[in-house]
């Protein structure tokens, strides 16, 4: 008699144990029960996840109102930041912080620092009717703005910089902080501090320094008191000058000047990234 196959209503039988069979109800019970129990166990972890997230999502909209009763109006600007768990491009966890600068709170994080984070967060802030954020202050080589620069409509986010990375970038911080909200006395002070670094007790250079007693120039320090200054410094050859000045005049034009007027830095995200980690720190491994 030929062999028969197991009709659909039989039940599937996955092997034997001890010559007798083992059904996949038995198993698939097992399994539910297994799933059952590591649930439960995982219940507590559950609950305070939601209510961490019931809690964040409630300070979030706290801020953007308040931004919103403080500017009168739908617009704002935000400094946006993202930080890896590892260094380079290979960590899978990550985080984007969305952040007022006018109030310092934080308006929105994001589980992963990629470019598409901060295109949902911006995409967010229509959805729920937050303030747009339509100045974004981040790095100078900030690939996210690009991605969000239309979001509003063409070209409705504008990109500003951090003066923390353009000091870094450019060496003459001082000059764009004692000078914010005024273009010409910033550019003035930047020319300024280039020919007071090239100078020398042959030949000063110091044309272009502010004057006073309150200068940062100790050479019109020393004239405003009617003294002889002295200068130690070695200063810059004529050659040396001709070669870098081009350079340097080109990193204080008009464009990257007016991106600094505001005087402001990513230091309050700087600071969330420190408690972030500070939380979860980055030697320890998560998967």
């Amino acid at each position: 008699m030929g062999r028969t196959e197991p009709s659909l209503e039989e039940p599937m039988v996955l092997g034997t144990v001890s010559g007798n069979r083992v059904r996949i109800d038995f198993i698939s019970n097992e399994i539910w029960m297994g799933r059952e129990r590591v649930l439960s166990e995982r219940t507590p972890e559950l609950k305070l996840l939601e209510a961490v997230q019931l809690c964040s999502e409630e300070n979030m909209k706290a801020a953007s109102t308040e931004v919103q009763n403080l500017k009168k109006y739908n617009f704002c600007g935000v400094s946006v930041d993202g930080t890896w768990q590892r260094r380079g491009h290979m960590s899978l966890n990550g985080c984007v912080s969305v952040i007022s600068f006018d109030t310092g709170k934080n308006f929105r994080s994001g589980r992963s620092s990629g470019n598409m984070e901060a295109v949902r967060i911006f995409e967010r802030s229509l959805i729920k009717r937050d303030p747009q954020y339509t100045e974004y202050y981040g790095d100078g080589d900030s690939k996210g703005f690009l991605q969000v620069k239309d979001i509003y409509g063409e070209n409705s986010v504008t990109k500003l910089e951090c003066i923390g990375h353009i000091q870094k970038r450019n060496y003459y911080g001082i000059t764009i902080r004692s000078n914010v909200g005024c273009l010409e006395k910033m550019q003035s002070a930047v020319i300024a501090a280039f020919f007071h670094c090239c100078s020398n007790n042959q030949n000063p250079m110091h044309g272009k320094c502010p004057t006073g007693k309150d200068s940062w120039c100790k050479y019109k320090q020393a004239l405003f008191d009617g003294k002889v200054y002295v200068d130690k410094t070695a200063g810059l050859s004529n050659s040396v000058i001709k070669v870098i000045k081009p350079t340097y005049l080109a990193l204080c034009d008009k464009g990257v000047a007016k991106k600094c007027l505001h005087g402001k830095t990513q230091n309050n995200n700087e600071s969330f990234n420190n408690v972030l980690w500070s939380v979860l720190p980055k030697e320890i491994f998560c998967s």
